[in-house]
This record gives structure tokens, C-alpha cells and sequence, in this order.
């Protein structure tokens, strides 16, 4: 039979103390560097990536003509400066491709209404709603037309 080395009990408890402390503090400070680093090295990542994935470009105008939304005739819209200009803040886009996403940037439209000429056939007070342009929307290049139903509960 071998006979092994007895160690004082206080001796080996002392040792796996110490031990234990050092594994840990050092495991624990790569932790905090490695989670700062990766909160360092996100925010740059983030800092390229877009607001937006479409380009746009404010402007504003005092559009002259439109088309209406009641008739779908084009209409003249009342411009008599300075005592009445009807102007407008429209968004348009600046890029036909999305960024970030694989798709294509399309042009998105708001109602306004105006005072237009000549009356519709329900323009009664002489206003129409026109279309103005209001920004840009995303469609991915592989999106489908009809939204995929999981289930069949779902919110259109």
C-alpha cells in the first residue's frame, strides 16, 4: 500500500480559499472587460449602420397642380400670393434601393386637402384632397404580396 502525504486540513482549506478567490476575480474582471468591450465594439458597429433604410430628402412647396382624390381629374390648387399659399412639407426618396435590407425604396403619399379649381363633383366648399408625397417605404425584393397566416390568429 502507498502512503500518501496527509496535508494540515486548515492548510488545504486556506489553499482552495485562495484558490477559488483568484479563479473567480480574474474570471469575473474578463467578464466586466469582455462585456465593456462588446458594449464598445456595438456602439461602433451601430454608429454606421442607417436610421433609415430608405434615403430621403424635406422640401417644401406651394404645389400648382394635382390630381383629385374624389374625381381622379387633374385639379389646379390655388396659389394667389401672398394672401393665400397653401404650402406643403413633402419627403421624397432619394435612392431606389433600401439600405441594410435587400429591396426596393417606393414612394409613399399622404392626403392634403386644398383649395382647387376646377370643382368636383363633390367639392361643394371648392377643397379636394390631393396626394403629396410623405416619404419612402422599404419592400423587400422577396417579400410576398399576401401576408402568411401562422395558425390563423394573426393581426392583419
Amino acid at each position: 500500500m502507498s502512503q500518501l502525504p496527509t496535508l494540515d486540513p486548515k492548510v488545504m482549506q486556506q489553499t482552495l480559499m485562495q484558490t477559488y478567490s483568484d479563479v473567480n476575480d480574474v474570471a469575473q474582471q474578463e467578464d466586466v472587460r469582455t462585456r465593456y468591450s462588446r458594449s464598445v465594439d456595438n456602439t461602433q458597429q451601430c454608429r454606421d449602420t442607417p436610421s433609415r433604410l430608405c434615403k430621403t430628402r424635406y422640401n417644401t412647396t406651394a404645389p400648382m397642380y394635382g390630381v383629385s382624390l374624389t374625381s381622379g381629374q387633374p385639379v389646379t390648387i390655388v396659389q394667389k400670393f401672398p394672401d393665400l399659399l397653401q404650402q406643403v412639407v413633402f419627403e421624397v426618396c432619394e435612392s431606389s434601393e433600401c439600405d441594410v435590407v435587400r429591396g426596393e425604396c417606393t414612394q409613399t403619399y399622404v392626403p392634403y386637402l386644398f383649395l382647387v379649381i376646377p370643382l368636383g363633383p363633390v367639392t361643394l366648399t371648392g377643397q379636394d384632397y390631393v396626394l403629396v408625397e410623405s416619404g419612402c417605404v422599404c419592400k423587400p425584393k422577396y417579400a410576398t404580396e399576401k401576408p402568411r397566416e401562422s395558425g390563423g390568429n394573426f393581426i392583419p
